[in-house]
């Protein structure tokens, strides 16, 4: 493993099925890091923003939603370019097995199973 990825422990217990947090920042400062649970980040005025997500790295717009699914998949939001004065982040974190696969199979699910392969 290499040793400049933090390893994030997302505090999820047995019972919990997501875990949400909602930050307003003026910048991004969280190291590069990776963690086994799925995570879908919203960030709001974030324009210029540096997403790195494996070996993956662009710059994000003003409204940036993605979702970060394979374990131990590294990823990162670097200040880069942005100067935005107030960011809002809000990230929520969920096991890979939230959704049971009888589920993921159904026909309306089909998108959703496609996005998490």
């Amino acid at each position: 493993m290499n040793e400049h990825i933090l390893n994030e422990i997302p505090p999820l217990s047995e019972k919990d099925c997501f875990h949400v947090i909602e930050r307003y920042k003026t910048e991004f400062t969280f190291p590069l890091h990776q963690h086994k649970e799925f995570e879908l980040n919203f960030i709001e005025n974030g324009a210029g923003l540096r997403r790195i997500v494996g070996d993956s790295m662009e710059y994000t717009e003003d409204y940036e939603l993605i979702l970060i699914t394979g374990e131990s998949l590294e990823h990162v939001w670097e200040q880069g370019d942005c100067d935005s004065k107030m960011m809002r982040e809000i990230t929520i974190q969920f096991s890979s097995n939230l959704f049971p696969p009888t589920l993921l199979e159904k026909n309306q699910f089909s998108s959703i199973r496609k996005m998490f392969k």
